[in-house]
């Protein structure tokens, strides 16, 4: 069997993969599962260092579930850790919390201290980023006391994070006391990562305190340590703290080199989530600064880069549950051998007995073989209601990202053609004066406002089987008739631009009354061929092109807010309709595109009648 060194494990983890890739192929050609399950892991821990989590996770569960089929409870609890981690890496804290509970479970049943204490400063990290401050300390103080007295690293790794929630609380003091223990220790037994750590966090505290001088020499200090030890996704995040102390005091240009500098660096790292608040501090930069095209730019990239996230997820729930499959389907061959075996085993030993009662051995024989299938049958039975029950379930992720006939086409083939489409009815919207708007909210309220919007819009295409395509920044993108080749469907796709429009409108109401910000919505529609299909490999995107869409981009630009605007092509489909009332615009220059004719839906009119 291959061994692989802890020392190329953590120094050269791409090298670590390669060998780990030849046990696994070696484990599976033998169907030994402990190794099997030992490559994954290892290939796990691999991926993590190198910030790829989609592939640690995958393989994480991979060994999960070699470890169960063996039973093998240490092994297992090791991976819970393990994946408690990534999740906590990713962002994703009940995730992280369930599968550290399950760590602290098994390793309670197992008295295994050292376990539990980790275990629970790894829950109290957790609440700690949810900001449930005093519970995280409840876990932090009981995980202390498990600590023995020579284990001066991990004594300091729990006080370093009891500063933490003590700072969230916020108990200034507490939280001062305990970084400046922290720190002390790890001088005393020489680990720079633990002492930037400590030198990081108190710079935080200065900077609450608005002591902005000490936490710079904090931040600096810190840094400082982190390039010199080579921790360059610890580096990156000290420049944009270094950024976001100078944004504190406006000044705006330095804040803004710190911030690129740790958002370039994050970007290099492929680290999602640092790379995201390097966005935030960028976002929140130009903002305050007034420059707001600047601060959209970066806005839209902070909300690509959460849906990168969350498509990472989805990607890896729908890998999971294939594998998941796969395993059912090898548990059902072995089981089948296992049979036959047992069958023939049973045929032998009624030979033998023949000759002593034919009649009796008869009997026991066709009871054990009734026996052996009816235990076989039910074990399919199960098998199959397990299989179904994941096969729904990946079914759902799926077409939550693709078309009906599209998933069905990729789950059969693993590919789907592009497709021409005749008559497709395409929906803008926009929201006016994004820009102006978004300078009046924090980050949070933005990205929370443009939710709220686009998860009603996806409620009502859904009401008219409309399917939606995708959304740009604070545009939102839906087409008709991708599901029905003889038609358009341009009658459904306006009733949907309607209620879009209500909808924003209501919602503007509501917030001019309470003395809040919303958003104003043009929409923009029109009717003609397409070319539609999935681009990318790793990430599925559908996505449709052709003039069609263009145009449809212009009639929104083109368009008013609180109207719905249709272009002359679609106008036509559905003019005879009487429930519909229009508003003849006349010809409108447009770039590109020369003069068009545009009509407004009356949907007051349409609303009365």
């Amino acid at each position: 069997m291959i061994c692989i060194s802890e020392k190329l494990l953590y120094s050269e983890p791409d090298s670590a993969i390669k060998l780990a890739e030849k046990m696994i192929a070696y484990a599976g050609q033998v169907k030994e599962n402990k190794y099997l399950g030992q490559g994954h892991y290892i290939t796990g821990i691999c991926y993590f260092l190198l910030g790829d989590y989609y592939n640690s996770l995958n393989n994480y569960f991979q060994s999960l579930t070699c470890f169960d089929k063996l039973g093998d409870d240490p092994a297992a609890c090791s991976v819970y850790n393990n994946i408690g981690v990534v999740y906590k890496n990713m962002g994703d804290y009940p995730k992280a919390l369930k599968y550290y509970n399950l760590y602290l479970e098994s390793s309670e049943k197992r008295n295994d201290e050292k376990g539990i204490e980790l275990s629970l400063g790894n829950i109290g990290i957790i609440y700690n980023k949810q900001g449930k401050n005093e519970e995280a300390i409840k876990n932090y103080q009981r995980a202390f006391s498990l600590i023995r007295k020579d284990d001066l690293k991990a004594q300091a790794m729990i006080l370093g994070n009891m500063a933490n929630a003590y700072l969230d609380l916020p108990d200034i003091d507490s939280a001062k006391y305990y970084f400046e223990r922290t720190s002390a220790i790890f001088d005393s037994i020489n680990f720079p990562k633990g002492k930037a750590g400590a030198l990081n966090g108190l710079g935080n505290l200065f900077r609450q305190k608005k002591e902005y001088e000490k936490a710079f020499d904090y931040f600096m200090q810190s840094l400082e340590i982190k390039k010199s030890i080579g921790d360059q996704l610890g580096e990156a995040a000290s420049l944009i703290n270094i950024g976001l102390n100078y944004l504190d005091r406006k000044n705006y240009s330095k804040a803004e080199l710190f911030c690129k500098k740790g958002f370039d660096l994050a970007t290099e790292l492929n680290s999602l989530p640092t790379k995201k608040e390097g966005c935030a501090c960028l976002y929140e930069n130009y903002k305050t600064s007034k420059q707001f095209e600047k601060a959209l730019n970066y806005f839209v990239l902070m909300k690509d880069i959460q849906d990168s996230l969350h498509s990472e997820q989805t990607n890896l729930d729908l890998q999971k549950m294939e594998f998941q499959k796969l395993m059912f389907a090898d548990s059902l061959a072995s089981e089948e051998q296992a049979r036959i075996k047992e069958s023939e085993h049973q045929q032998a030993l009624q030979k033998e007995e023949t000759n002593k009662n034919i009649g009796i051995g008869f009997g026991i024989f066709f009871l054990l073989l009734a026996g052996s299938f009816f235990s076989r049958w039910r074990y399919v039975q199960k098998s199959k209601v397990i299989i179904e029950k994941e096969k729904d379930r990946s079914d759902k992720l799926l077409l939550n990202i693709l078309p009906f006939e599209v998933a069905e086409e990729l789950k059969e083939f693993g590919e789907s053609e592009a497709r021409d489409f005749d008559n497709v009815t395409v929906l803008f919207t926009d929201f006016v004066g994004f820009t102006q708007t978004a300078a009046k909210l924090s980050a949070k309220e933005l990205v929370a406002e443009i939710d709220a919007c686009f998860k009603a819009f996806d409620t009502i295409i859904q009401k008219y089987n409309i399917e939606k395509i995708k959304t740009i920044g604070d545009a939102y993108m839906a087409a008709g008739g991708l599901h029905n080749h003889k038609t358009s469907e341009p009658e459904n796709v306006i009733k949907a631009a309607i209620e879009m429009q209500e909808f924003m409108l209501s919602r503007k109401a509501l917030a001019h009354a309470s003395n809040q910000h919303t958003f104003e919505m043009r929409v923009g529609i029109n009717t003609g061929p397409v070319v539609a299909g999935i681009v990318g490999i790793k990430k599925f995107q559908y996505d449709i092109w052709g003039d069609t869409v263009n145009t449809a981009s212009r009639m929104e630009s083109n368009g008013a807010p609180g109207k719905v605007n249709i272009s002359q092509t679609t106008y036509d489909l559905i003019k005879n309709i009487k429930s519909f009332h229009f508003t003849p615009r006349g010809k409108i220059s447009v770039k590109g595109k020369g003069d068009l004719e545009m009509y407004f839906v009356d949907f007051n009119e349409l609303k009365s009648n």
